[in-house]
């Protein structure tokens, strides 16, 4: 919470950060082969999080997409 006071943002901001979300995990699904029940469930997941939580969602996703591109998981190689 102390981050929103700190960085107020307008709802444009927000609209735009959860669409970045949204699009992240369509990126880490689509490249772990994730299955589209768990992409269901993840998107679910993210849609009924705070909006404080969503910048470290994008931070934690975008980790994933690092690593996977280094250490591509299996299925993927």
């Amino acid at each position: 919470m102390a981050e929103i006071s700190i960085q107020p943002r307008t709802p444009a901001v927000w609209l735009a950060m959860i669409a970045d979300l949204n699009a992240l995990i369509n990126t880490y699904c689509a490249s772990a082969q994730i299955s589209d029940t768990a992409k269901a469930r993840m998107l679910a997941a993210a849609s009924s999080q705070s909006l404080a939580s969503i910048p470290e969602s994008t931070a934690w996703f975008q980790v994933q997409l690092r690593t996977l591109a280094v250490h591509p998981t299996e299925s993927t190689k």
